[in-house]
Protein backbone atom coordinates (compact mmCIF):
# COMPACT_ATOMS: atom_id res chain seq x y z
CA UNK A 1 0.00 0.00 0.00
CA UNK A 2 1.08 3.57 -0.68
CA UNK A 3 3.50 2.97 -3.56
CA UNK A 4 1.32 5.05 -5.90
CA UNK A 5 0.80 7.89 -3.43
CA UNK A 6 3.25 10.57 -2.31
CA UNK A 7 3.73 12.48 0.91
CA UNK A 8 2.50 15.58 -0.92
CA UNK A 9 -0.99 14.05 -1.02
CA UNK A 10 -1.24 14.25 2.76
CA UNK A 11 -2.58 17.41 4.32
CA UNK A 12 0.60 19.41 4.93
CA UNK A 13 -0.10 22.43 7.10
CA UNK A 14 2.53 24.92 8.22
CA UNK A 15 3.76 23.65 11.59
CA UNK A 16 3.47 25.27 14.96
CA UNK A 17 7.06 26.10 15.80
CA UNK A 18 9.23 27.23 18.64
CA UNK A 19 11.99 29.79 18.23
CA UNK A 20 15.45 28.70 19.32
CA UNK A 21 15.40 31.48 21.94
CA UNK A 22 12.08 30.42 23.50
CA UNK A 23 12.56 29.13 27.03
CA UNK A 24 12.07 25.58 28.22
CA UNK A 25 9.15 26.90 30.28
CA UNK A 26 7.52 28.33 27.12
CA UNK A 27 8.07 25.02 25.33
CA UNK A 28 6.48 23.03 28.15
CA UNK A 29 3.51 25.40 28.21
CA UNK A 30 3.04 25.01 24.44
CA UNK A 31 3.31 21.20 24.73
CA UNK A 32 0.68 21.18 27.46
CA UNK A 33 -1.68 23.63 25.76
CA UNK A 34 -1.56 22.08 22.28
CA UNK A 35 -1.03 18.43 23.28
CA UNK A 36 1.82 18.09 20.75
CA UNK A 37 4.87 15.95 21.49
CA UNK A 38 7.32 17.61 19.11
CA UNK A 39 7.88 21.02 17.56
CA UNK A 40 10.24 22.19 14.83
CA UNK A 41 12.62 24.82 16.19
CA UNK A 42 13.39 27.77 13.95
CA UNK A 43 16.04 30.49 13.88
CA UNK A 44 15.63 34.22 13.15
CA UNK A 45 15.36 33.44 9.42
CA UNK A 46 12.52 30.96 10.15
CA UNK A 47 14.68 28.03 9.01
CA UNK A 48 14.27 24.77 10.89
CA UNK A 49 17.38 24.15 12.99
CA UNK A 50 16.09 21.03 14.72
CA UNK A 51 13.20 19.54 16.61
CA UNK A 52 12.40 19.62 20.30
CA UNK A 53 10.40 16.74 21.73
CA UNK A 54 8.99 15.93 25.12
CA UNK A 55 11.68 13.25 25.37
CA UNK A 56 14.53 15.63 24.46
CA UNK A 57 13.34 18.09 27.12
CA UNK A 58 13.09 15.34 29.75
CA UNK A 59 16.59 14.11 28.85
CA UNK A 60 18.01 17.66 29.10
CA UNK A 61 16.33 18.14 32.50
CA UNK A 62 17.63 14.80 33.80
CA UNK A 63 21.18 15.58 32.65
CA UNK A 64 21.08 19.00 34.31
CA UNK A 65 21.50 20.79 30.97
CA UNK A 66 18.46 23.04 31.30
CA UNK A 67 16.38 25.07 33.71
CA UNK A 68 12.98 26.60 33.03
CA UNK A 69 14.69 29.74 31.73
CA UNK A 70 17.16 27.95 29.43
CA UNK A 71 16.67 28.45 25.69
CA UNK A 72 14.90 25.55 24.01
CA UNK A 73 17.93 25.27 21.71
CA UNK A 74 19.68 23.44 24.59
CA UNK A 75 17.20 20.56 24.20
CA UNK A 76 16.94 20.52 20.42
CA UNK A 77 17.56 17.41 18.33
CA UNK A 78 19.60 18.56 15.34
CA UNK A 79 19.49 15.26 13.47
CA UNK A 80 16.02 14.59 12.13
CA UNK A 81 14.53 12.71 9.20
CA UNK A 82 14.12 14.91 6.13
CA UNK A 83 11.86 13.82 3.30
CA UNK A 84 10.43 15.31 0.15
CA UNK A 85 6.78 15.78 -0.74
CA UNK A 86 7.50 13.46 -3.70
CA UNK A 87 8.49 10.60 -1.34
CA UNK A 88 6.18 7.58 -1.74
CA UNK A 89 3.83 6.99 1.19
CA UNK A 90 5.18 3.43 1.40
CA UNK A 91 8.67 4.82 2.13
CA UNK A 92 7.20 7.15 4.75
CA UNK A 93 5.64 4.10 6.39
CA UNK A 94 9.05 2.43 6.58
CA UNK A 95 10.53 5.62 8.02
CA UNK A 96 7.85 5.71 10.69
CA UNK A 97 8.87 2.28 11.96
CA UNK A 98 12.11 3.97 13.10
CA UNK A 99 10.99 7.48 14.09
CA UNK A 100 7.83 9.31 15.08
CA UNK A 101 8.04 12.36 12.83
CA UNK A 102 9.71 13.70 9.70
CA UNK A 103 10.28 17.16 8.22
CA UNK A 104 8.85 17.53 4.72
CA UNK A 105 10.53 19.92 2.26
CA UNK A 106 12.18 21.69 5.21
CA UNK A 107 8.89 23.40 6.08
CA UNK A 108 6.30 20.89 7.35
CA UNK A 109 6.29 18.30 10.11
CA UNK A 110 4.49 15.03 9.57
CA UNK A 111 3.70 12.48 12.27
CA UNK A 112 2.32 8.99 12.75
CA UNK A 113 -1.11 10.51 13.20
CA UNK A 114 -0.98 12.12 9.72
CA UNK A 115 0.04 8.80 8.17
CA UNK A 116 -2.72 6.85 9.93
CA UNK A 117 -5.34 9.45 9.01
CA UNK A 118 -4.34 9.24 5.35
CA UNK A 119 -4.49 5.44 5.47
CA UNK A 120 -7.91 5.46 7.13
CA UNK A 121 -9.27 7.96 4.59
CA UNK A 122 -7.85 6.34 1.44
CA UNK A 123 -7.36 2.60 1.97
CA UNK A 124 -10.00 0.37 0.44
Amino acid sequence: WGKDNTVGELTLNPPVTLHANNTIKQAITKIQNLQFHQFPVVNDEHKIVGVVTTTSIIEAINKGKVTLESPVSKAVIKAYRKISSSTPISELGRTFTRCTYAIVDEKYIITHSDYLTFFKDTAE
